[in-house]
């Protein structure tokens, strides 16, 4: 009910500061100049200005690579053996300990945990360890990777970065803008491959910019893969909206406050051009998403919790000899059935509420629906309770049944 109570209150909120911007918001077609519609909400498209990338290198043995953009990706690999891990509990009458070449298991009390260890070769972003205490005799690796070591993967070279991903600092200037935004990765798209000034020794490099070193180790464990992405610098212009504060900076814009919202901001920033139509829809578009998931999510725990109600129920069905399961299982259908009702209740009416004063068009029909629907339980009760009075007193009223006297001999 707290979510659903939250949600509303956010999509009533965002949707009226969508709507006041959409209505207020001053589209600039020069560029040149920060001051002009000082202090409004204001959008426009401008030329990056790239002195305000960043310059990233691949560093280590890729030193010679050296990029000025939005980020620099890095995604290195090693060939590497592979461990993988099933861990099992059982039920155990006894406490024993056991190991084989493949699996270990060892025994607590009433239960019985075993781990198997399964091997591959295959490339991977980060060193691999082996947690087998006897992987030298295991016949798995053996199969698995062609080795039987306790440490069959070298380290990783000191020279080559792990993967990672390295962004531009949280603004960028756009015209005479400042644009700043949340993180970079929001803003720039890290796929275009790079390539190294050089290549460094021992390596070799493809059409597609991927660098390989070969390995002397057996099963060619060791071997490396690096690529390196960059940004797309052919997208030179940035669309923005956001307040204009006058001194060259745009930051988030504040909606008017009214009942229940304040504090609800706008502000949007992308590569290329960007219509003003184009900057609404997308805003009411994650709107109207992330309100109909948190919709979806809130209704499914109130059902579930209304339906919890009848876990006694479910557990007394249980208890009844033979057709108990049956019984428990025919409870938890029904309960679940019945709990549908009150949820949606609940639901309607807490929309309803909040919808009433943004749209009373919608919110006094929910309103509406959901007390009804909540009258005809509460009237449901009363009439079962009220029978049930009426017919204990009738049976009061008639007396105890009269005496049958037998034949006497």
């Amino acid at each position: 009910i707290m979510i659903w109570g939250f949600n509303e209150k956010r999509a009533v909120c965002d949707s009226k500061a969508i709507a006041q911007g959409k209505e207020q918001v001053i589209e600039l077609s020069s560029c040149s100049s920060a001051g002009q519609s000082s202090g409004e909400l204001v959008s426009f498209t401008c030329d990056l200005d790239e002195s305000s990338y960043q310059t990233f290198s691949g560093g280590g043995t890729f030193s010679s690579l050296s990029f000025t953009g939005g980020g620099l990706k890095v995604k290195s690999e090693m060939w590497q053996c592979i461990e993988t891990v099933t861990t099992k509990t059982t039920s155990s009458s006894s406490s024993s300990s056991s190991s084989s070449s493949s699996s270990s298991s060892t025994s607590s009390g009433s239960t019985t945990t075993t781990q198997s260890y399964m091997y591959h070769l295959g490339w991977s972003s980060q060193e691999e360890t082996i947690r087998n205490m006897d992987a030298i005799n295991d016949a798995n690796m053996q199969a698995g990777c062609g080795v039987r070591s306790r440490n069959p993967n070298p380290s990783w070279p000191s020279g080559v970065s792990k993967s990672e991903s390295k962004y531009t600092e949280n603004e960028i200037k756009a015209g005479a803008w400042t644009v700043k935004f949340a993180s970079a990765s929001t803003l720039f798209l890290l796929d275009v491959p790079l390539q190294a000034a050089s290549t460094p020794s021992g390596w070799s490099v493809d059409s597609n910019y991927q660098y390989t070193k070969a390995s002397t180790r057996t099963s060619d464990i060791g071997k490396m893969r690096v690529n390196f992405y960059g940004n797309d610098k052919t997208q030179t212009t940035l669309t923005a909206m956001g307040l204009n504060v006058g001194d060259g900076t745009l930051t988030e814009w504040t909606a008017d406050s009214s009942w229940l919202c304040s504090g609800y901001t706008l502000y949007f920033a992308d590569l290329g051009k960007v219509t003003k139509d184009a900057i609404f829809k997308s805003k009411e578009a994650g709107n109207t998403f992330l309100t109909w998931f948190l919709r979806i999510l809130g209704f499914c725990l109130c059902w579930f919790a209304f339906s919890l109600l009848a876990g006694p129920c479910e557990v007394v069905a249980e208890c009844v000899p033979c057709i108990g399961p049956c019984l428990g299982d025919l409870v938890e259908a029904i309960a679940c059935f019945v709990a549908y009702f009150p949820s949606c209740a609940c639901c309607m009416l807490i929309c309803g509420i909040v919808w009433v004063v943004m749209r009373p068009m919608v919110g006094v029909p929910l309103m509406l629906i959901s007390l009804i629907m909540i009258g005809g339980f509460i009237a449901w009760k009363v009439k079962k309770q009220r029978d049930k009075a009426n017919g204990k007193a009738a049976d009061e009223e008639e007396g105890p049944p009269p005496e049958t006297v037998g034949d006497k001999e």
